[in-house]
């Protein structure tokens, strides 16, 4: 990995004047309030030591052609700009990169009359907040740098960017080339990105979780839990990056071997809208079979249904249980 660059460096050097503008492709809105929840939280934790401004810009099909609203929040050392425009009609990709990038150049132009120059840059997953940080160093100068949790990189994501046309690619290209310093939160993600653009300068951070409510037990470590039965949670949006088919093979094993393990599997609701929703073929009943559908399209539950199975044979087996997480879409019962 390379060294920390004096970008990073210039974190430590800030003063009460300075900020760090945090650029997210990724963050929850009314729109879809669990996309990047982590990289909220990621933002929420630096605010904890320093001034950080969040910009996130999103389409909202709701609003009228032309329309956008700007939503502030802020909470201590965190500042919170959500921006809501509307696209449409013919090329409807290209006008909504254009409108996304004026409004973005827009929104940069009144945070920096209210609170000065940033002293960092920062874009948490690339597309489009990269093409604005890139856009910000060209007018500006200011530097930057990336933190990627997108799994695209990999040949096997079906919605990955060699799927992607060769203006995507060479934009991508772009961005990072620009970059400081690139930060994915893991190593597999990191050599990835190398394979596409190789020589960037690299640091891995990793994601982490609050360890006063994710934890092993401190004493006794492998004694059963008082209620004498194992519990494994999984929760997620359950899309390709998770490896739903490769978890549910090893737990349908292991609850095949012992009678004292639980599953839990948890989900957020994908709207029947979503692309990843399945299509009628794909069920049986009100159970889903994975082996019928393409990963990318596996259904959690809607506001339609009561519950979604992964499979009927899954429901006759006592140890899995099945936990939507979300408003409105009731939980099945275990079994």
């Amino acid at each position: 990995m390379a060294e920390k660059t004096d970008l990073v460096k210039k974190m430590s050097k800030m003063g009460e004047t300075n900020y760090i503008l945090k650029l997210a492709g990724w963050y929850p809105s009314r729109v879809d309030e669990y996309n990047g929840d982590f990289i909220q939280r990621h933002a929420a934790s630096i605010s904890l030591y320093e001034k950080v401004i969040v910009l996130f810009l999103v389409k909202d099909k709701s609003l009228r052609r032309g329309h956008s609203e700007v939503h502030r929040s802020t909470e201590g050392n965190l500042i919170e700009y959500i921006v809501y425009y509307a696209a449409g009609g013919p090329l409807e990709r290209i006008r909504s990169l254009m409108r996304y990038l004026l409004l973005g150049l827009k929104m940069v132009r009144q945070i920096k009359e209210e609170h000065g120059a940033p002293a960092l840059v920062h874009v948490s997953v690339v597309w489009k907040a990269g093409l604005l940080a890139l856009l910000l160093k060209k007018r500006y100068g200011w530097k930057y740098l990336i933190t990627e949790h997108w799994s695209g990189y990999m040949e096997k994501d079906p919605e990955g960017l060699h799927t992607q046309g060769p203006l995507v690619q060479w934009l991508y290209k772009k961005v990072y080339q620009g970059a400081g310093l690139i930060v994915p939160v893991s190593a597999e993600i990191g050599r990835q990105v190398l394979r596409w653009f190789p020589g960037l300068p690299m640091e891995v951070v990793y994601n982490v979780v609050d360890t006063t409510l994710f934890n092993y037990p401190s004493t006794h470590p492998g004694v059963k839990p008082a209620s004498g039965v194992w519990r494994l949670i999984h929760v997620s949006a359950m899309g390709y990056p998770k490896n739903m088919e490769g978890i549910l093979r090893v737990l349908q094993g292991l609850t095949a071997m012992r009678d004292d393990v639980e599953i839990i599997l948890s989900a957020l609701i994908l709207r029947p809208s979503d692309k990843r929703w399945p299509t009628a073929d794909c069920w049986t009943g009100k159970f889903f079979s994975p082996a019928r559908c393409p990963m990318r399209r596996w259904p959690t539950c809607s506001m339609e249904q009561t519950c979604t199975f992964f499979s009927a044979g899954m429901r006759t087996n006592p140890a899995f249980s099945w936990r939507p997480s979300a408003a409105g879409c009731p939980s099945s019962p275990r079994g």
